[in-house]
């Protein structure tokens, strides 16, 4: 059989079993009006154990920062983390909030959206090159609240923070979990109203991040949706090269310590882009307009504390990729579904439900390619029937 390139492929698994099936994309369409969006602040006190390194970089120093990262990959974890510092501070956090376009039954449901590394909030809005790439557009229609963070040291928060000692892994969880509480248990904070269903959205390492979150909290969400990830790692080699924020772009990041890092070419980060299948202008301004990640962040995001099974976890998970997504797929579809698959039954052994969808014409950048709009539509549409 014959599949055109704009079709999804998608698959609900049960604990015991997977019923898959295949639907052609719908006809691109223009979402209806958003309803408001606007920027919020929350202030949460959070507590964290951050890991302490064996040989800490000197934040001032490119050449200490570069050796961190080369001593990090060839070293491991498990000799390179050599004890936990406890950090107990209040953080300021940057969200952008969309209210729902229609009532809907999912008028008391919000959805967290967590960027991964290297990006910020506005990724979730497609950059503004359209409604056919903004998550918040297509949720707002269908009835539900959104909230796209920054994660500490993204976006529009503080660049203050010691990038290796405390922008780091144990604290984004920590941070997550204090936002779901706030918005669970009490009406004074920034949106001024509880949610009685959360459902944590995340891309790349903001699914990492979910995913060890379900495993510490499994009650914080009620709903996972995870999209540029899988439990699989590429035995490809990818080469990517980081270099200081301050020194890429010092107008961007004046004074930025040297552990906050950016790619340095333009061409690493294509790579995330499936070639003819995405506008060359929205990789042209995903480059120009970069975010961060932290030396902190690189060193703490790899063991059994990252990636180990989310036990305890009983709601339900969804989990979307692009087939290429040279990071956690392989551009076979047969192939990439069956990591989909063996991601959902190895990762949450207790869910409630789960399914994937492997998406045919994209890499890891999913929502910024032609096919965001129909990926947008199918995950809804699953969620929404769950």
């Amino acid at each position: 059989m014959s599949i055109s390139q704009r079709t999804l492929t998608s698959c609900l698994l049960s604990v015991t079993g997977a019923v898959c099936f295949v639907q052609a994309a719908p006809a691109s369409r223009p979402p209806s009006t958003r309803g408001g969006c606007s920027r919020v602040v929350f202030n949460l006190p959070v507590t964290a154990e951050n890991y302490v390194f064996v040989r800490p970089p000197d934040p001032n120093s490119e050449p200490s920062i570069q050796a961190f990262i080369v001593d990090f990959f060839t070293t491991g974890p498990d000799k390179f983390i050599i004890g936990t510092h406890t950090v107990n501070e209040t953080f300021a956090v940057n969200a952008v909030y969309c209210k729902p376009t229609r009532k809907t039954k999912h008028r008391n449901t919000l959805q967290i959206l967590i960027h991964g590394i290297t990006y910020n909030s506005t990724m979730w809005s497609g950059y503004g090159f359209g409604d056919q790439y903004n998550w918040h557009a297509h949720a707002n229609r269908a009835g539900y609240h959104t909230l796209a963070i920054d994660r500490l040291g993204h976006g529009l928060n503080s660049r203050s923070y010691d990038p290796t000692s405390i922008i780091q892994t144990p604290l984004h969880i920590e941070t997550h979990h204090q936002l779901v509480t706030a918005l669970r248990t009490s009406k004074s904070n920034p949106l001024s109203r509880t949610f009685s269903k959360i459902i944590l959205v995340g891309h790349s390492y903001g699914s990492v991040l979910i995913t060890a979150q379900a495993r510490r909290y499994p009650s914080d969400a009620d709903v996972l949706i995870l999209t540029g990830f899988s439990n699989f790692v590429s035995g490809g080699t990818v080469v990517l090269e980081f270099e200081p924020a301050a020194i890429h772009d010092a107008s961007r990041f004046p004074s930025v310590p040297y552990g906050y890092l950016v790619f340095q070419n333009k061409d690493d980060r294509d790579g995330f882009y499936h070639p003819g299948h995405h506008d060359p202008a929205i990789a042209a301004h995903d480059f120009a307009w970069e975010d961060i990640v932290t030396t902190g962040e690189f060193a703490s995001s790899s063991g059994d504390a990252m990636w180990g099974a989310a036990k305890g976890y009983r709601g339900k998970v969804l989990v979307v990729t692009g087939v290429y997504d040279r990071e956690f797929c392989v551009p076979s579809v047969e192939e990439c579904e069956g990591i989909l698959k063996g991601t959902v039954e190895g990762l949450f052994p207790d869910r409630e439900r789960g399914g994937y969808v492997a998406v045919r014409d994209a890499a890891h950048d999913l929502t910024l390619h032609y096919s965001a709009e129909e990926t947008f539509e199918r995950v809804i549409g699953i969620v929404g029937g769950w």
